[in-house]
């Protein structure tokens, strides 16, 4: 009878052993969530809905929404147990990577800024929100989908220096991977996750398009951007603003701003300058527009940050966008735009209020500087005549 049962034990303690699955490939570079599970499934030679219906014991849906945004404990769960990756480091290769970055807080369903939608409808995507570099996937000895490439401002590839592709270039499908494997006459093992699910293309194979910019200057700043996630600290294009999110929520604003009809019609004088997408009769939506259209906002809105604020300020006097026709954009917007439009955009007869100026005052006290235009305009990123206006301000109340 105690035999038996120490076999019984031994045996449970074998199947404990042999949970996990004999291929459990590691994650790669900057490999987002869903692109590694579709890997994991293709390299065990299973099709996705039978391998993490009956090998992973995952019962729930998971294709029918956004894999990389809406993140299930239980899911995550098992894949630790069968693959020994541990559910902090599956949780780094989802989008919540960014909070704290680009944005606040990831919600799971909905528009977020700088994430291009994927457009679910049951299991299929009516929006091309998987982009990639079809170099970096013809050089990849295994193909795979990188985390940074779901960015709607990473409009070309850093490394190559090419335009990102938004879908097949054979049968114009979006890059839908995760359906490798579906249907029984399907041979796994003879795909890539390069391949088109819907002509079976290899997308690698995709003839590159360069990025062609009359501005090497801005051109830099946008490769050095698209760099910010691959090396260690913040190296901020606007000096006031302290940190990437404070930066990348003023910049947002500044994209969605040149995407406005009315604001591109005024920019028209300055066209050869700011080349601005031609389309007069709409407004140009940033996370949903093409590669091409969200390339030439983001250029021009990295322009217009060049030696901040002089230049912004001064397109804006000179084609007529003051602070109230603006102001619609600016809620809840990091200081060093809201400010540097209210103190420089303003109408001159606009009363100072006499707080701001003493508060700016107590500021620079606490900080041990002289209340000076100088530091009033560093530290307000604003012109000198609104300090000016401001050492006045404070000056009146004193003397009354």
């Amino acid at each position: 009878m105690r035999l038996c049962r120490a076999k019984r034990s031994d045996a449970v303690s074998s199947k404990s052993v042999n949970a996990m699955l004999p291929i459990h490939p590691q994650p790669l570079p900057d490999e987002i969530l869903s692109s590694w599970m579709t890997r994991l499934a293709l390299e065990n030679q299973f099709p996705l809905h039978t391998f993490y219906n009956k090998l992973i014991q995952f019962k729930g849906e998971i294709w029918n929404r956004d894999t990389d945004r809406f993140l299930q404990p239980l899911l995550l769960s098992q894949l630790e147990k069968y693959t020994g990756q541990p559910q902090a480091t599956l949780q780094h290769l989802s989008l919540r990577y960014y909070e704290s970055i680009l944005f606040d807080h990831l919600s799971e369903v909905g528009n977020a800024p700088w994430l291009i939608p994927l457009g679910i409808y049951h299991r299929r995507r009516r929006r091309f929100g998987i982009h990639y570099c079809p170099v970096c996937l013809a050089e990849d000895r295994d193909p795979y989908f990188r985390r940074k490439w779901r960015l709607a401002f990473y409009v070309a590839c850093e490394k190559h220096r090419c335009l990102m592709e938004s879908g097949c270039p054979r049968c114009s499908a979006p890059v839908t991977y995760y359906r490798l494997g579906m249907g029984r006459s399907f041979e796994i093992k003879k795909y890539k996750l390069s391949t088109c699910a819907s002509c079976g293309y290899n997308m690698g194979w995709s003839k590159p398009r360069q990025l062609h910019s009359a501005d090497p200057q801005t051109e830099n700043i946008l490769f050095d951007l698209l760099q910010t996630f691959d090396r260690q600290g913040w190296h901020p294009p606007v000096p006031s603003a302290y940190s990437a999110l404070l930066f990348f929520k003023g910049l947002i604003t500044l994209v969605r701003l040149l995407g406005r009809r009315s604001v591109r019609q005024r920019l028209e004088p300055l066209a050869s300058e700011y080349q601005l997408p031609n389309q007069p009769n709409r407004h140009c939506e940033f996370e949903i527009s093409s590669i091409e259209v969200r390339s030439m906002l983001l250029m021009a809105a990295l322009k217009l940050i060049q030696n901040w604020p002089d230049r912004f300020v001064e397109v804006c006097q000179t084609t007529g966008l003051t602070n109230s026709r603006i102001t619609g954009d600016l809620l809840n917007e990091p200081f060093w735009l809201s400010q540097t439009i209210r103190c420089n955009l303003s109408r001159p007869n606009t009363a100072l209020p006499v707080e701001e100026a003493k508060s700016i005052h107590q500021y620079l006290q606490k900080h041990n500087l002289p209340f000076t235009k100088i530091n009033i305009q560093r530290t307000l990123s604003c012109s000198r005549r609104y300090a000016t206006r401001i050492m006045e301000t404070l000056h009146r109340e004193q003397t009354e």
